[in-house]
């Protein structure tokens, strides 16, 4: 939500995208020490959160799992593994990436959304 707004969630868009701004920010500060600044934008990763969300509407999450495909070729439902992206940003195979807010989502923020 730091990068795409929603209804209802001033305050939690706000402060995602100040992370934004953080890390583009930092990245230039810590440029001539060689120190690479990214963040993660994860998309629906089956958390918590997650859970209690789809609770309020009264959805199953094994039932968007079943039949939410967030992109063609991407895995359906709440299968993202945030952690791969954040061994790639760490790994000398990075060492050109900084200033980067990686979104990790499935090819979500390519669509409306999974919530219903």
């Amino acid at each position: 939500m730091g990068l795409n707004g929603e209804a209802n969630h001033v305050a939690y868009c706000a402060s995602k995208g100040a992370v934004v701004q953080i890390t583009r920010c930092m990245a230039l500060d810590h440029a001539r020490d060689r120190i690479r600044v990214n963040s993660v934008c994860p998309g629906e990763i089956h958390t918590r959160m997650v859970d209690e969300i789809l609770a309020k509407k009264a959805v199953i999450p094994s039932r968007i799992c079943a039949s939410w495909p967030p992109a063609p070729d991407a895995a359906p439902g709440f299968t993202g593994r945030g952690r791969d992206c954040v061994q790639f940003l760490a790994s000398e195979h990075a060492s050109y990436v900084t200033g980067a807010n990686l979104t990790v989502d499935g090819g979500n923020d390519a669509t409306a959304g999974p919530y219903p």
